[in-house]
């Protein structure tokens, strides 16, 4: 019997590893949570980043106003139940939460596809280009996105059309300006 060798680990060595395992786990948690708040606002702001180009490059090739337009469409308020839609070419409006909508076909993005991420359309409830230079057409302003724990990104859309996704001053989201042109 002296040559078999056992196998296998004893109650004691298990539990050690488990207790190792459990506190590693009670240690990543927060920052993972951080982490998916971070990409909630991240792909809200990057979202609504291609809209608007979408819109600017479609008002350009079929020279006509073209705009992505927010609901509900009280401005300078986050909301957290929120949907935007692009105008169909010649259309001054469209209500992204009418069912059928009448924004163009697969222009209609509903906040809950982005859960507890908030909205807050600061200047006007919809942003136009101009089919000239795809300028702004007065619809100049940042839409604001907050996911909580000071993770916010913002798009603005300067007065010659140019967007471009900032952070509000006080957010830690890096990576992205940080400077007064995103309030």
């Amino acid at each position: 019997m002296s040559g078999i060798r056992q196998r296998g680990m004893t109650l004691l060595e298990v539990i050690i590893v488990l207790i190792i395992a459990a506190i590693l786990a009670a240690i990543s948690v927060p920052a993972f949570s951080d982490l998916i708040l971070t990409q909630r606002a991240k792909g809200a702001a990057e979202g609504l980043t291609s809209a608007l180009q979408n819109a600017k490059a479609e008002a350009v090739k079929t020279n006509s106003i073209i705009s992505i337009v927010f609901k509900p469409s009280a401005t300078g308020t986050a909301h957290s139940s929120w949907c935007y839609g692009m105008t169909l070419t010649g259309s001054a409006t469209c209500d992204c939460t009418a069912s059928p909508t009448d924004c163009a076909t697969g222009s209609v993005v509903d906040g809950d596809t982005y859960k507890d991420v908030t909205a807050n359309f600061n200047a006007s409830d919809l942003r136009s280009f101009e089919p000239v230079r795809g300028g702004a057409n007065g619809t100049q302003g940042t839409v604001v996105f907050a996911a909580g724990n000071n993770k916010d990104l913002g798009v603005r859309l300067s007065t010659i059309g140019r967007i471009s996704v900032c952070r509000p001053t006080g957010t830690n989201i890096a990576r992205y300006q940080d400077s007064g042109a995103c309030p």
